[in-house]
């Protein structure tokens, strides 16, 4: 595993699925210990970020990642960076900027996302790019 190759999964796979709203494709993506933790502090298992995205009605219409570091150890990467997204929940659309950190742990010869934590940025801040 290396940083080129988390990147890739995290853009083409993580990020790929959100926007196209593929649930299979995150549900093989997510380790089965998977935790999303949101910006608001709530904390979210596999099952219940699958169950959210289903029948929360949310849709994900842009996604950007800047200023992305990449830490590898061993079996084990972090992606730390800022993003910008743009999703559609019941009809509102809503922008955020925050701050993030992705957990994957190399499962055999694949790369699974276990954990997410996101921190909001407020409006005055700008994302670097």
């Amino acid at each position: 595993m290396n940083a080129q190759d988390v990147l890739k999964v995290h853009h083409e796979h993580f990020y790929g699925a959100l926007l196209s709203g593929d649930l299979n494709a995150l549900s093989a993506l997510y380790s089965d210990d998977y935790r999303l933790v949101r910006s608001d502090g709530s904390m979210l298992n596999k099952e219940e970020v699958l169950r959210d995205l289903r029948e929360g009605g949310l849709a994900f219409t842009s996604i950007m990642l800047c200023i992305e570091d990449v830490r590898v150890f061993e079996t084990t990467a972090m992606v730390i960076g800022e993003s910008h997204a743009t999703a559609v929940r019941r009809g509102f659309t809503t922008s955020t900027k925050f701050r993030l950190v992705a957990v994957y742990e190399q499962v055999d010869s694949a790369l699974r996302l276990s954990y997410f934590q996101s921190t909001q940025l407020p409006d005055n801040i700008p994302i670097e790019s």
